[in-house]
């Protein structure tokens, strides 16, 4: 006996089916090691035990499992059926098909799917004359599909999805009468679909999506009347809708998307009674979505997104209401949302984005138990948000951006609490956010940017620990950035730009630690950045410009690694540039007068070894400035003291020349001698006639002068010569006089120091 041989003990008849399965599993893979060396052996052992047929397995998707045998058979009855039934999938076997298998003659049913067979699919196989079942899918499969197969008359089903097969699919597949299901899809399959499957009369599943065919769909697939499923989608398939496509009446799901299919959608879609799916998207469709597809009451899936398609929407799309998903964004449809959608409790998912769609979306829908997904934005919608959504107790995203919405963000929508997306940004949303926001606990993106909001944010924004992304830009957001926001651990988006916080950034903001881009801009910051947002070592993108910040940048700035972009125009910001590549290379700095560096635009910031040199030079400069500056001083003092004793002599010599009259006059508005004169002559030489008032120093005189001025003139007792004292408090009585403005104190208008009289005017 050879190293590959199989030896097989006599079975008993109590063998148990599990057993069997053992021994063939064990058979199948010395078959991978030496399949021609042990055919003769594996056939021997297939005929001499038991085992029922397996019945035909689902290869399309479904739960990814195949069936296995679950029947029972005497030892009797089974000695001829033993090798009609081989069943190898999912037990890793590689290598290729050898074309030794046509040997397996009696074989129906060949299921070698998901494995990790290479090579060519071996034209041998079209021997198994009696082969009903063929499954070669989830394979490594690759060369063309053999002309051969269409040999096996008996063939049921043939699935050769998902590998890596190329070149055409042959025409001969359509002789292939008993055929009920072709699974070719997730192949590399170019050239057009063959008319001859058409040929195929009992043919119920036609899958070849995910391939690279091309040309235009054969009308003639409209004969095929057992069609329950066709999906063609994922190709490069072109030309119009043939509208024999309305014959299959049979059809449960037809799926023609991610196409260049042109051309209008045939009206006779809409008799096609059992329809379930439709999915026309990602194609070159034009003209209006037909009304009679409202008369389609088992639909459930609707799908035209990423066409050309205008008009109105079906106003009947939902009567039956057993739709779930309707989608058609990026289209160019128009008119109202139709009425048949408010009463639509079915519906889980609502994708009309970026059409031309119109009308008061606070009027059209209502309360929907499983609805999910709605995304109505960048349309022409006006209203209000309805307080409904808050009734949609399984909503996770809602987006009705770029819209013109008016009035406040409902405080209902706090009640929708599985809400992960809530975008209303873009549209004239006015007043503050409420409170109620705070019990989205699941929110993970929320955008409100682009409206005329105000206020601060609210504190109970801290209760949406999971946020990731947050946009309130463009809006009129005051007070301070609360440090609440430092709480959000998973934000990896933020942007508060275009608002009109003000104070200092908060420090708190360093731990965000997964924020990838922060956006502060336009606003009235103040204060120095802080050193902790350095800790943000996955922040990409900083925008800081068009604030008040000040102080300087942190030099920690230069160790954030994931930096690559960052705008701090237009601040007061001062000192050195950071030295990374950044701030080097992509920075937009200007607008601040005191920054410095080696970058074009900015003053070059002083070294070390200038800065060593401008205190060298300082140093210098005392040395030879300080003695010669002493010395300068020195030489004024004396030349000061000098002038001061001259004067003094002249001022002595001055006296004694004026002895005889020993008088000073100072008069201030009036020629001094002259209005002496006249005041001696108004008083009478200080007659009691003309006082109007005695004090402890002296006396008040009342004087007219010749200008016609009334002037009071308080005479002073009369000073002794010598009596310095008396002196010093005359002229510190004029000085006082002089400083002292008060609204009950005249105005001194000179004063006389004579040897005879001495008096203030």
């Amino acid at each position: 006996m050879s190293h590959f041989e199989v030896y097989v003990e006599p079975l008993e008849q109590t063998l148990l089916k599990q057993d069997i399965k053992r021994q063939l599993t064990q058979a199948v893979a010395t078959l991978q090691a030496s399949f021609t060396a042990q055919l003769e052996a594996l056939r021997s052992e297939l005929l001499a035990v038991v085992g029922p047929r397996v019945p035909a397995a689902n290869p399309c998707g479904g739960d990814g499992t195949l069936a296995e045998s679950s029947g029972s058979g005497s030892e009797e009855s089974s000695g001829a059926s033993a090798a009609e039934s081989e069943e190898a999938f999912f037990n890793e076997l590689h290598d290729v098909i050898p074309p030794q298998i046509s040997s397996l003659s009696k074989l129906i049913y060949l299921d070698l799917s998901r494995n990790h067979f290479s090579g060519h699919i071996p034209p041998e196989i079209g021997l198994l004359k009696n082969l009903e079942v063929l499954h070669l899918n989830e394979n490594q499969l690759n060369g063309l599909i053999p002309d051969e197969i269409s040999h096996i008359k008996s063939l049921s089903e043939l699935a050769l999805s998902q590998n890596s097969l190329k070149g055409r699919i042959p025409a001969s597949l359509g002789n292939l009468n008993n055929l009920t299901s072709l699974y070719l899809h997730e192949n590399q399959l170019s050239g057009s679909i063959p008319a001859s499957l058409s040929n195929l009369i009992n043919l119920n599943t036609l899958n070849v999506q995910v391939n690279q065919l091309s040309g235009s769909i054969p009308s003639s697939l409209g004969d095929l009347k057992n069609l329950t499923f066709l999906y063609l989608y994922q190709n490069n398939l072109s030309g119009t809708i043939p509208e024999q496509i309305g014959n299959l009446k049979s059809i449960v799901e037809l799926e023609l998307g991610q196409n260049q299919l042109n051309g209008s959608i045939p009206p006779s879609i809409g008799g096609l009674s059992k329809l379930v799916v439709l999915k026309f998207s990602d194609n070159e469709l034009s003209g209006s979505i037909p009304q009679e597809i409202g008369n389609l009451r088992k639909l459930t899936v609707l799908q035209f997104d990423n066409n050309q398609l205008s008009g109105h929407l079906p106003q009947n799309i939902c009567l039956s209401v057993s739709l779930e998903s309707f989608t058609a964004k990026t289209n160019q449809l128009t008119g109202p949302l139709p009425k048949s959608l408010k009463m639509c409790k079915s519906l889980t998912s609502l994708s009309l984005p970026n059409n031309h769609l119109t009308g008061n979306v606070s009027e059209v829908f209502g309360a929907y138990p499983n609805l999910r997904y709605v995304d109505l934005s960048h349309n022409n919608f006006y209203g209000e948000i309805s307080p409904m959504w808050g009734q949609c107790p399984q909503l996770t995203t809602l987006r009705i951006a770029g819209n013109i919405l008016t009035g406040s963000i409902s405080p209902e929508l706090g009640n929708a609490t599985q809400i992960h997306v809530l975008d209303l940004s873009s549209n004239g949303l006015i007043g503050v956010i409420p409170n109620e926001i705070g019990r989205l606990t699941a929110l993970l993106n929320l955008s409100l940017s682009g409206n005329q909001l105000s206020g601060r944010i609210p504190l109970e924004f801290g209760s949406l620990k999971d946020l990731e992304y947050l946009d309130l830009s463009n809006n009129k957001f005051n007070e301070s950035i609360p440090s609440i926001l430092a709480d959000f651990s998973e934000v990896h988006y933020l942007n508060l730009s275009n608002n009109k916080f003000s104070q200092e950034i908060p420090f708190q903001l360093g731990k965000l630690v997964h924020l990838s881009e922060l956006d502060l801009s336009h606003n009235s910051l103040e204060g120095q950045i802080p050193s902790e947002m350095t800790q943000m070592q996955s922040l990409e993108i900083l925008n800081l410009s068009h604030n008040n910040l000040s102080g300087s940048i942190p030099e920690n700035f230069e160790q954030m690694q994931s930096l690559v972009q960052i705008d701090i125009s237009y601040n007061q910001l001062q000192g050195p540039v950071p030295k990374n590549k950044p701030f080097q290379d992509a920075a937009h700095l200007e607008g601040n007068d005191g920054l410095c560096g080696n970058i074009a635009g900015l003053e070059p910031c002083p070294s070390l070894e200038n800065k060593h040199a401008t205190k060298m030079d300082r140093k210098l400069m005392f040395i030879i400035v300080f003695p010669v500056f002493g010395t300068l001083l020195l030489s004024l003092a004396f030349l000061g003291i000098a002038l001061v004793r001259k004067r003094r002599n002249k001022r002595q010599d001055t006296e004694q020349s004026n002895g005889q009259l020993k008088d000073v006059f100072s008069i201030s508005e009036f020629d001094g001698r002259k209005t002496y004169d006249e005041i001696i002559k108004a008083t009478n030489d200080f007659d009691d006639l003309y006082c109007i008032g005695k004090g402890g120093s002296g006396s008040v005189y009342k004087a007219k002068l010749l200008s016609g001025s009334i002037v009071a003139v308080k005479k002073l007792d009369s000073v002794l010569e010598g009596e310095e004292s008396s002196q010093k408090e005359f002229l510190n009585e004029i000085r006082a006089l002089i400083e002292i403005r008060h609204r009950n104190i005249v105005k001194l208008r000179g004063f006389c120091s004579h040897a005879h009289h001495s008096f203030l005017v």
